[in-house]
């Protein structure tokens, strides 16, 4: 595919791994993502996350074909085709842009939607800005390259033996991936006062000067994974 295509409306080339295009076809507007001959990451979890995409669509798919798994996982696009072979995945368009406001209804919506990945034993890393679409209604997240699965029973996340990194997170992730950034961006055009602010106001629970801290939501996400888990015998496997 050349991206010049009569139906092809836009073209993203940026992706180190696949190129990304918007489509007309059937009277709607599709995602269809093409997988690069050669991968612009080169270690191992670059070189493998279009077919590691491919298997994780496929787990998100069987979710939410399960009773109440389309209300759990909405903020999660729907997949309506995906060859390893052919190298593409097809998906309804998102409409929306690059989550840039993170408020009550943006956080919330985010981290619910982390919390029942993960306890649905996926662990999705790359939170970064441009995975993360709003449309000012429902947050979407549609790159799935590095998430993977672990047993949210017995580890803490995907990492090595799943047990050895801790401190690896959902809203850990989203912090280090994306806040962080956003907020030295608030730094960069509003002042140090500005990012301060929001960094000290965090810990509250109410929106303060337009920004609603992600923490208490966070806070209360990691509650919900812990009593979850608890209550189903979590512990450490030998």
């Amino acid at each position: 595919m050349r991206g010049d295509e009569p139906w092809v409306r836009e073209a993203f080339e940026g992706g180190l791994t696949a190129r990304v295009f918007r489509i007309h076809a059937a009277g709607r507007d599709w995602t269809l993502k093409q997988a690069r001959a050669q991968a612009g990451v080169h270690n191992v979890d670059g070189q493998t996350s279009f077919l590691n995409e491919i298997q994780r669509r496929a787990d998100l798919s069987r979710l939410k074909a399960e009773q109440g798994g389309a209300q759990r996982f909405a903020a999660i696009v729907d997949t309506q085709y995906a060859s390893l072979r052919r190298g593409i995945l097809l998906s309804p368009w998102i409409e929306g842009t690059i989550a840039t406001v993170w408020d009550e209804r943006s956080l919330g919506q985010l981290f619910e939607q982390l919390v029942e990945l993960y306890l649905a034993g996926l662990f999705e890393w790359d939170l970064c800005p441009g995975n993360i679409l709003d449309d000012g209604r429902r947050v979407m997240l549609f790159d799935f390259g590095y998430m993977y699965r672990f047993d949210p029973l017995a580890q803490f996340n995907s990492a090595g033996d799943g047990t050895s990194e801790p401190m690896f997170h959902p809203v850990e992730r989203f912090e280090s991936r994306n806040f962080c950034a956003w907020l030295l961006a608030k730094e960069q055009s509003e002042g140090p006062a500005a990012a301060a602010f929001v960094s000290r106001s965090r810990w509250r629970c109410q929106p303060t000067n337009g920004c609603a801290p992600p923490w208490p939501r966070a806070g209360r996400c990691r509650r919900r994974c812990c009593v979850w888990t608890t209550s189903r015998g979590a512990g450490a496997k030998p």
